[in-house]
């Protein structure tokens, strides 16, 4: 009996031990509750190594994951936060809350148009340090009346101030301003959006126009001369910016597609001025008459008077005699005895080479 009571304990812990080790060969049942604590099974993983056999050799060793690691990395996926997602639902929800609840709107910005655009003060300010000093930490500005909450921006219409405010709500520019479809109107408000970035420094805002404006450049290349002008308005003649400069070298280096395609008619008179006195516009002083000629064509009645101002930039001593008496004459910004005198001082000057 002694001996029997004996192998049956021997028997009972052979088996406890095969189901020991068939516990840890086990998949994962499907009933396992979520909640149970993993980490006391043994963990499966990939990977391939050298081991001796007996006779010395090599062979490789791949273990393959069980439904373990499998339930883990799936767990994990599941858990692992959208960080897209999560963005993109905060900028949607900014958006809404500027365009649909205007009452949580702190401050109206207005343009030259008198057209109140509501907006945040703090997400202004967050963007622009200039406006962060002005509305949070008393900086003296003329176009801010505190008491009706109340910013004005003169050189700006409603459109342009809505443009800036749907930047700061969302990260980009409304489809009005895309440089899929290139025209005038485009780019003068991008470059009005542009100064705007440019005077209270909103650099994420002056980063898009700019690549927006460079886009409609390259893509329709006259439109470089509504740019200039459109800033050579708001800045001055003398002041460049970056934009500005690509526009202008735009121009210097092809005259006869953005100034003699037609873009000279849209600038202002500042704008042709700053033209007619540039030394490195790759033109003759022919070129320059036509370019004038250009510019004054379009609207003689108001701009003939202009054009004869402007005209003293150009030297006729180097316009061919023909095209002195018949183009430059039919002009009428030159009178008879400036056209006489430069034609005798051209012959006399043939002459004397002869």
């Amino acid at each position: 009996a002694k001996k029997e009571h004996k192998e049956h304990k021997h028997e009972n812990k052979r088996n406890e031990e095969t189901r020991e080790r068939s516990d840890e060969r086990a998949s994962v049942d499907d009933g396992i509750s979520s909640k149970r604590d993993l980490t006391r099974r043994k963990r499966n993983f990939s990977f391939k190594g050298k081991a001796r056999g007996r006779a010395g050799s090599s062979r490789s060793i791949a273990v393959e994951p069980t439904n373990v690691t499998a339930y883990l990395a799936a767990r994990f996926e599941c858990e692992k936060p959208n960080v897209s997602a999560e963005v993109y639902n905060h900028s949607a929800a900014l958006l809404h809350a500027g365009i649909m609840k205007s009452h949580m709107m702190d401050i109206a910005l207005v343009g030259k148009d008198d057209v109140p655009v509501r907006a945040s003060r703090f997400i202004l300010g967050c963007y622009s340090p200039i406006l962060e000093e002005v509305f949070f930490k008393g900086r003296d500005c003329p176009h801010y009346d505190a008491g009706k909450s109340k910013f004005v921006v003169d050189f700006c219409n409603e459109e342009v101030i809505k443009a800036a405010v749907h930047h700061c709500f969302s990260g980009e520019l409304p489809s009005e301003f895309s440089t899929s479809t290139p025209s005038e109107d485009v780019a003068r408000n991008l470059a009005r959006l542009d100064h705007l970035a440019y005077v209270y420094k909103f650099g994420a805002l002056g980063e898009v126009t700019y690549r927006a404006l460079r886009k409609l450049i390259n893509r329709r290349v006259v439109l470089a001369c509504a740019i200039f002008d459109e800033l050579s308005y708001r800045e001055g003649a003398g002041a460049v910016d970056s934009i500005k400069r690509y526009a202008l070298d735009s121009m210097r280096e092809m005259p006869m597609d953005t100034l003699l395609g037609g873009g000279v008619q849209w600038m202002k008179e500042a704008s042709v001025e700053a033209i007619m006195q540039d030394q490195d516009m790759d033109v003759d002083e022919f070129h320059m008459f036509k370019i004038l000629n250009a510019w004054a064509s379009a609207n003689s009645a108001e701009r003939l008077p202009v054009a004869r101002r402007l005209s003293e930039h150009i030297e006729l001593k180097f316009i061919e005699t023909e095209l002195l008496v018949t183009q430059v004459r039919r002009s009428e910004y030159f009178t008879e005895k400036q056209i006489g005198e430069v034609v005798k001082l051209i012959k006399d000057s043939m002459a004397s080479l002869d």
